[in-house]
């Protein structure tokens, strides 16, 4: 289906100059080179999450996955030059890990390669691929036997530079590594304060910024490399040279960091800052602007918020709402969580426009010059039909973190957020959800993530889609994933004349006239009024306003029911008192 977002460009930016700013060559200089592959974690060295390259549509369809050749944990897939290359984690018993990095052609025709011998140690963060290498960051596949680590640190860790081609090992520096993906310039690899050599790995230089701190993010700039640990957002100029160091905006974990040239984009994913995203000066690290997002509904609150992408002048970020449900529902009392993605101004912060779905939204944001691609989680038609037969199925986010969930994407045009299409992946394995997704030569890779004993990882595949003219079928169309939200209930009122009957004593005989004329209903209007005025759990009366003689001495509960043009019902009583 293509659905509106729910906001459609705010703020003073109207759908037709949102789609005038795409095609124009007002963006911003991104001090990176986007081609149409993508040969590094999130797209480009400044980690903008855009590529000039075309995605599936205008739907999806199944071109080939890895399969059982693909062990473990993978990576975010990067492509170059037709090849796709995955990383892994291979857990085993009680922790146990190693490692593995394959190379497969970018469209299916089979693997090129595969290493997972005892040099590979377990595989950090996305590899990278430049100048015929592929950059990989390790750490040493560590035993655990009963909870304690084996006394023998296996010989394996560190960054290693195999041949694109082969796999062979090209040379291996065991004292440098990164979490973030290794990022290229000029023939030098740079992982925050450290920098080597491309062609022999031996290390150029290396800068203190916190101490035993690890750097969590870094993007290439123009002439520098941005660092953000927990603590410290720095520049460091491509010589080795700290050209500033600030404290992290509200001390907060920068987990994320992307720049456009303009400005520095953080975000953090940890409560309770998960739900705001920073700009920083590129000269200083100054905030410029901040900004809190959350699903246009009441008391969203996201929980989950992911690295920003970048492109255009617009700040695209995917939250996922955090209340907890009620008795293991996935509706709150009030507003269902949801998951949403933003459109921010670059310059301003202020939102452009919104897409809302039932669907949790986990992924990074890929873009492209007319599509964004997020992904997370939701359960399709075939998924629950036996559920819905049988009388169980109420609303899609009801299975939401259940077996029915399926791995779930959204193409959205970059103009307004209105749906182009959605795909749901044939997964069986609860939990399962898409956490990265790479656009490379119109496939769209697909990083599914599932949490998984052992207790100490994930077991997570690779799907790749192509571009189809067909609709998919119900095994992977999405059901209903309208934002639900609870419905406002009919409200059944009574007033009477005299006013406040209820605080009253009247005299046996007297006449009280009860009206039920300001009930209403939030979704029509009431077509009956029932009135029980001897509490004996019937309704003798019908009409919006009824005479009540009180014929009696005591205190008599008179009630009211009230059904709407629905068949919504809904009543309320009134307590009279003589004396």
């Amino acid at each position: 289906m293509v659905r509106p977002s729910r906001r459609t460009v705010l703020k003073g930016i109207g759908i037709a100059g949102a789609a005038g700013l795409i095609g124009s060559n007002v963006m911003a200089a991104t001090p990176a080179d986007e081609g149409t592959g993508w040969p590094v974690s999130r797209g480009t060295d400044a980690r903008t999450g855009y590529t000039q390259g075309s995605g599936p549509g205008p739907y999806a369809a199944p071109s080939w996955s890895p399969g059982d050749d693909l062990s473990g944990d993978p990576t975010e897939v990067t492509v170059a030059d037709g090849t796709a290359y995955i990383g892994t984690v291979v857990y085993y018993d009680y922790g146990d890990s190693s490692g593995e990095v394959a190379a497969y052609d970018a469209t299916g025709e089979g693997v090129r390669w595969i290493r997972n011998d005892d040099s590979i140690g377990a595989v950090d963060g996305p590899v990278t691929v430049a100048d015929g290498r592929v950059l990989v960051s390790t750490s040493p596949a560590v035993a655990y036997t009963a909870g304690d680590s084996q006394d023998e640190t296996p010989p394996n860790g560190g960054l290693m530079a195999l041949d694109a081609e082969t796999g062979d090992t090209l040379w291996v520096n065991k004292d440098v590594g990164t979490n973030d993906a290794a990022l290229v310039r000029d023939g030098t690899v740079y992982l925050g304060p450290v920098a080597v050599d491309l062609e022999t790995g031996d290390e150029q230089w290396r800068v203190a910024i916190d101490d035993d701190v690890a750097v969590e993010s870094q993007a290439l700039g123009a002439d520098s490399i941005y660092v953000a640990t927990s603590e410290t957002v720095a520049e460091i100029s491509l010589d080795g040279t700290v050209q500033w160091k600030a404290d992290a905006p509200d001390g907060i974990n920068a987990t994320s960091l992307a720049t456009d040239g303009d400005h520095l984009y953080l975000t953090e994913d940890s409560y309770p800052r998960s739900d705001t995203v920073w700009a920083l000066s590129p000269d200083d690290g100054s905030v410029v602007w901040e900004t809190q997002v959350a699903a246009d509904f009441a008391d969203s609150e996201p929980n989950h918020l992911s690295a920003p992408a970048v492109a255009d002048g617009t700040v695209y970020v995917a939250s996922e709402d955090s209340t907890a449900p009620p008795d293991n529902d996935y509706q709150n009392d009030d507003d269902e969580r949801v998951g949403a993605l933003h459109a921010l101004s670059a310059e301003t912060g202020e939102e452009q426009w919104q897409f809302t779905t039932a669907a949790q939204l986990m992924s990074t944001p890929a873009v492209t010059d007319n599509t964004v691609y997020v992904g997370g989680t939701y359960p399709t038609e075939d998924a629950v039909k036996y559920e819905r037969d049988a009388g169980y199925f109420e609303h899609g986010s009801t299975y939401v973190g259940t077996v029915y969930a399926r791995p779930a994407i959204y193409a959205l045009n970059r103009a307004d957020g209105s749906e182009q299409w959605s795909y749901g992946i044939d997964e069986t394995a609860s939990d399962t959800y898409v956490n990265t997704t790479t656009v490379a030569d119109g496939h769209l890779y697909v990083q599914v993530m599932e949490p998984e004993l052992p207790p100490y990882g994930y077991i997570g595949g690779v799907y790749v889609l192509e571009s189809s003219e067909s609709e998919p079928g119900p095994t992977h169309t999405l059901v209903d994933d309208t934002p639900y939200k609870e419905e406002e209930p009919v409200r059944a009122v009574i007033t009477s004349d005299p006013e406040n009957a209820e605080e009253l004593d009247f005299d046996s005989g007297a006449t009280v006239t009860l009206s039920g004329g300001d009930s209403s209903s939030p979704t029509g209007e009431i077509v009956s009024y029932e009135w029980d005025i001897d509490a004996d759990g019937e309704f003798e009366k019908s009409g919006e306003s009824i005479e009540v003689e009180l014929d009696y001495c005591g205190i008599l509960e008179m009630t009211l029911r009230v059904t709407d043009d629905s068949d919504r019902t809904q009543t309320t009583s009134i307590s009279l008192s003589t004396v």
